[in-house]
Order: structure tokens, then sequence, then C-alpha cells
């Protein structure tokens, strides 16, 4: 689950958002179980998560944001980044898979990515 951004003018250890922009938060919870590609499940093994908002990275991790230790098969944290107040803002998410075979044919480890990016609009 990725819920809509909180936006807000002012970020602790940040300050205030420059004009025209806000600070954006996003939360993420993502937990893998069984992947299946064709005729083949999948076990998740690992999950690394790059986001970015308008192909810009979020700020580096701090104590409040983006510093929650990775789980094997889950992705649960918040990230802030620096956004647009008018027009849209482009929420992409990539996960890093590191998939082992659970049943079928193919090969038994497996590495893919899977994006996704999503217009989460203005403030």
């Amino acid at each position: 689950m990725v819920n809509a951004p909180q936006r807000t003018p002012y970020l602790p250890g940040q300050g205030w958002a420059e004009q025209d922009r806000t600070w954006l938060l996003v939360t993420v919870d993502i937990t893998l179980s069984g992947v299946d590609i064709g005729r083949t499940t999948y076990d998740g093994q690992s999950v690394q998560p790059h986001l970015t908002v308008n192909g810009a990275d979020p700020l580096p991790a701090d104590e409040r944001f983006g510093s929650a230790e990775p789980l094997p098969t889950a992705v649960r944290d918040t990230w802030a980044f620096v956004g647009a107040t008018e027009g849209a803002n482009t929420l992409t998410i990539a996960l890093d898979l590191v998939l082992e075979k659970a049943s079928g044919p193919g090969p038994s480890t497996r590495r893919t990515t899977v994006q996704q990016s999503v217009d989460v609009g203005a403030g």
C-alpha cells in the first residue's frame, strides 16, 4: 500500500519549502509474498525499493524519514521529497526483487524489477 502523499510547507530539519515547492511525505507499506511468472511460483527473498518524485531522489535519510532497515520481503517507511505546489507530481516506485522458485518450471532464482508511476497531483 502506498498512501497519498502528505504535503507540508515546513519540515523539521529541512525548514520551509522554497517558493512554488512543498515537502511531500510518502508512506509505503508493501509486503512481498508469492509471485507468479507464467506457470512458475516464486517466493520473495529480498526487495529493494527505489522511489522518486518528478525524477528526483528522496531527501537524505534521517531519524524521521527514509531510515527504516530493509526487511527481506517488505518495504515499510516514509520518504520525504521536494514537490511542486502547482501541477502534478509523479511518484515512481521501482522494486528490485530476488525470487526463489517455489514450484513450476523455470530458473531456481530470478532477479527482476517491477516499476509503476502515478501522478499524485498538486497541493
